[in-house]
């Protein structure tokens, strides 16, 4: 009988274990979509700040 609770709480365990992951999973793909966002436009930013400045001085 004690066999049978200790198998339903390690299942249990499992499910919130997968759950972590695929949290921790769509945690790490937003950040890095952020992070590339984030790039994208401090590039683009510099390249229009570097258009209308060229020949300025």
């Amino acid at each position: 009988m004690a066999d049978i609770s200790l198998s339903g709480a390690q299942h249990h365990v499992d499910g919130i274990q997968a759950s972590y992951m695929a949290q921790v999973q769509r945690r790490r793909l937003y950040g890095g979509l952020t992070l590339l966002i984030f790039v994208v436009l401090m590039v683009s930013g510099f390249n229009i700040a570097d258009d209308r400045n060229a020949g300025g001085f």
